[in-house]
């Protein structure tokens, strides 16, 4: 028995597995572009996460430096407090020797000593005041980069644009026929028309030209008599 390809069963068949192969192109497409959109946004917020995390030991850390560099400062003023009372209390003495003592020269020289050691002390305290409180105590930390996440987003969304745009073109090979037809119904009027206008002109012409045939057969045969 001859098989026939070309039946409307056959056609309709074809037909339900190119839109079975474009439903499942778009569908793929768009699990898998989905899928990446959702773990550029799980790794978005987990790089969100870190940096928060990585902020917030920052700013516990510059807190706790700056509570440490306070109490450090009170000791300092407390112990300067005491080292300039004795510091005055070490220059009157000094001031206040007689100079008619035997030891004078010798009691003058160890009270300029202790004098000096504790200005330098004082001096020592002051200069580490000063850079305690001109102190930089920022914690800087290293955010992590999303650049990850936008190449994420961009794949899911190219791939999935590209699916609908397959699925689209396999989808449109079903509609081939009613595209036809469509072209068809929207020529022919047009093709009729022309056709219209063109029949007359031919019938025209076919008649001169038949008429012309026959005049011509016509004086053959007067000549052939003659």
């Amino acid at each position: 028995m001859q098989k026939q390809y070309l039946t409307e069963e056959n056609y309709q068949r074809i037909n339900k597995k190119f839109k079975t192969i474009s439903l499942t192109v778009f569908i793929i497409g768009l699990i898998i572009g989905l899928g990446l959109i959702v773990f550029g946004v799980v790794k978005t917020n987990e790089i969100n996460r870190t940096n928060e995390e990585r902020a917030a030991a920052a700013v516990a850390e510059s807190e706790a430096s700056v509570a440490t560099a306070k109490e450090k400062l009170s000791e300092i003023e407390a112990e300067l407090s005491g080292l300039e009372a004795q510091y005055d209390a070490k220059a009157s003495e000094c001031d206040s020797l007689d100079m008619a003592d035997d030891d004078w020269f010798a009691k003058s020289g160890k009270c300029q000593r202790e004098e000096m050691a504790l200005q330098t002390k004082i001096a020592e305290l002051q200069s580490s005041q000063f850079q305690i409180k001109n102190a930089d105590y920022t914690v800087y930390y290293q955010e992590d980069d999303l650049f990850v996440s936008y190449i994420l987003y961009g794949a899911g969304g190219f791939i999935i644009l590209a699916s609908a745009g397959i699925a689209l073109a396999i989808w449109l090979i079903t509609k081939r026929r009613a595209l036809l037809a469509y072209h068809a119904q929207s020529v022919m009027p047009v093709a009729k028309e022309g056709i219209d206008e063109i029949t007359p002109t031919v019938a025209n012409s076919a008649g001169n030209i038949a008429d012309s045939v026959a005049e011509g057969i016509a004086r053959g045969i007067k000549k052939g008599k003659e």
